[in-house]
């Protein structure tokens, strides 16, 4: 599903490449599928979406959370609700060389969880 991936792709100002399928009911096999797909490429050039993260605030809404008690801190933060993701699950997802990467990483693939997207 696009949308869980969307924090990750605004983060990384990447972009998505989706390609719908051929509807021939529609179509009535008139238009050949490249042909179709170049046509909706060109009605979204230069409509993606971009954005910019100021990393320093939240560092400092963190700054005296002790490391070990830091992933909860946020998921309490972002996830307001009574469902919770397991630790073990974001684990590998996380960067743990710096505190700063630690928090921008476990934000992102917070936000990517249908949890966070759901309530």
């Amino acid at each position: 599903m696009v949308r869980l991936q969307l924090p990750q792709v605004l983060a990384a100002k990447e972009s998505i490449n989706i390609t719908a399928k051929n509807d021939d009911d529609v179509n009535m096999g008139m238009v050949k599928e490249e042909q179709l797909r170049i046509n909706r490429n060109k009605a979204y050039v230069d409509k993606g979406a971009s954005g910019e993260i100021d990393w320093s605030l939240i560092s400092k809404a963190y700054v005296k959370t002790a490391r070990e008690n830091l992933s909860q801190k946020i998921a309490d933060s972002l996830l307001q609700t009574s469902s919770r993701v397991a630790a073990h699950t974001l684990d590998s997802f996380i960067t743990k060389d710096s505190r700063e990467n630690f928090i921008k990483t476990t934000i992102i693939q917070l936000m990517a969880t249908p949890e966070y997207q759901l309530c």
